[in-house]
């Protein structure tokens, strides 16, 4: 590893340590707190002075078969030198969600990718948070479940279908025709 590396490295291991990141938020129904990922980046903004560093994040759309994520990379790059460190999160893109337009779905599914990105990159824990706990108001997937053992069944290897098997919601991946479909073609790939 290089010396640029380890000195970034030591930065994070700081600003990781120092971090303070509250839970500024409150939802009434569940009777929780939780942190958004605004309350993350305000008690990021000290520390990034403080350590000589920058944080950018992007986000962009990926297609995985059927499904839509939201990937947001959150990067920490040292003003010091030309390295960064990043880290990445995937958030699936609902299709509808009660009460919310396309645009509110959009960035509430972005705000999630973001909370989590920066989550991993500055070891916040998430210790019986909402994302943990929260079941008052979980959502009914809206996954045409034909559509999933459509790309299943198009998969040319047992690679392919792990990796569509991998990115499927538990209440899609607990079908009972879905898991039929995926031995059905795990067999069929596996005597190729």
């Amino acid at each position: 590893m290089s010396e640029k590396v380890i000195g970034l490295t030591k930065k994070l291991q700081g600003l990781q340590y120092d971090l303070k990141a509250p839970k500024g938020q409150k939802n009434k129904f569940g009777n929780y707190n939780y942190r958004s990922a605004e309350d993350i980046l305000e008690a990021l903004k000290p520390l990034l002075v403080k350590y000589n560093v920058t944080l950018l994040c992007s986000d962009r759309i990926e297609m995985r078969g059927a499904f839509m994520f939201n990937v947001t990379t959150a990067s920490l790059l040292d003003c010091e030198s030309d390295t960064q460190i990043n880290t990445e999160n995937w958030a699936m893109h609902s299709e509808s969600k009660k009460g919310m337009d396309s645009a509110q779905i959009s960035g509430s599914t972005a705000s999630y990718s973001l909370k989590r990105a920066l989550g991993n990159l500055f070891a916040i824990d998430n210790e019986k948070d909402a994302d943990a706990t929260n079941r008052h108001d979980v959502p009914k997937v809206n996954i045409n479940p034909s559509l999933v053992i459509e790309e299943i069944n198009n998969t040319t290897s047992i690679q392919q279908l792990a990796s569509i098997w991998k990115l499927l919601p538990k209440a899609v991946a607990s079908m009972q025709e879905v898991i039929d479909a995926k031995d059905k073609q795990k067999q069929k790939l596996g005597e190729k």
